[in-house]
């Protein structure tokens, strides 16, 4: 965001910010016997952002701030569905799903940012999540 073209501003500030996504799935489905239907599907994206702002108050000096620290964030995912027919008007349904997420925050002056309100933050985390 830059509002320099706008009227009546109090303090002019630049908020450039940038995002980088990509990722991709794979899906299918296989019938071991004609009472089984078993669906699938994994998948992956990695996000990276950076976003800072500069504030010029008139007549005194310019403050500078990363509103979004550069970091990222990388997540595989695999679920799985299993449907087994008992009967035809009967159907057992099992799935679940599992996650690793991997985030990362350059060091640097996000980080040091950061740090006055969370002393122990760290440059990278790793998370395993599932359901059933």
């Amino acid at each position: 965001m830059d509002d320099s073209h706008r009227e009546n501003v109090v303090m002019h500030m630049d908020m450039p910010g940038t995002s980088t996504t990509a990722g991709g799935s794979v899906e299918g489905n296989f019938h071991p016997s004609d009472k089984h239907t078993i669906s699938f599907r994994t998948d992956y994206f990695h996000n990276q952002v950076l976003a800072e702002m500069t504030m010029y108050p008139e007549g005194g000096s310019s403050m500078y701030m990363q509103t979004w620290p550069a970091s990222g964030r990388s997540d595989v995912g695999f679920y799985l569905n299993d449907v087994y027919k008992i009967t035809r008007s009967t159907q057992l349904f099992i799935n679940g799903r599992v996650d690793w997420a991997n985030t990362t925050l350059q060091e640097g002056f996000g980080m040091d940012q950061l740090q006055v309100f969370y002393p122990n933050v760290q440059s990278g985390y790793q998370q395993i999540t599932g359901t059933f």
